[in-house]
């Protein structure tokens, strides 16, 4: 690769840490009800759904230093489960808000909430899957990323079930 070509990727590198550390890894997507996410080959997905609920969950854990990432897929998350000191940071898109408690390197965890609407199941206008709960602690800064960027890869897939 020549030299320029070099220099600008770096250069690009330095502006996403995120993105860096997602691309610098195969990914592989998951599909979860209405929603696909995209989990690094360095991490592995769990389902740890109780059998006969009306929610789902999984665990995403760092196959080096075995860090969690809990993903709940279902409705009333009971939003927050850590401790803050302030509020969530709140972003509304058509369709989508979240309302996110981003990756804190001192207090070494982060949390979410997103809520979908427009989403259908069974051919009623409302889904048992409108939220996607998520939270993770004692991570540490390169699973904090990692974890950032699997959150933000959740996309609706599916709006129909």
């Amino acid at each position: 690769m020549k030299k320029a070509a070099v220099m600008a990727l770096l250069a690009a590198a330095s502006t996403s840490s995120i993105a860096l550390s997602v691309t610098n890894a195969k990914t592989m997507t998951h599909a979860a009800n209405h929603y696909d996410f995209d989990v690094p080959d360095t991490y592995s997905l769990h389902n740890v759904s109780p059998t006969t609920m009306d929610f789902e969950s999984y665990e995403v854990e760092s196959k080096s230093s075995h860090a969690k990432l809990g993903l709940y897929f279902g409705n009333n998350p009971g939003f927050p489960k850590l401790k803050w000191g302030g509020a969530p940071v709140t972003t509304s898109s058509p369709g989508k808000t979240v309302m996110d408690f981003p990756y804190s390197v001192q207090k070494r965890q982060l949390e979410g909430l997103m809520t979908f609407t427009g989403l259908r199941y069974k051919g009623i206008p409302m889904t048992p899957y409108s939220s996607v709960h998520y939270l993770a602690t004692g991570v540490n800064g390169d699973d904090g990323r990692a974890f950032t960027a699997i959150v933000r890869s959740i996309r609706v897939a599916r709006r129909a079930l």
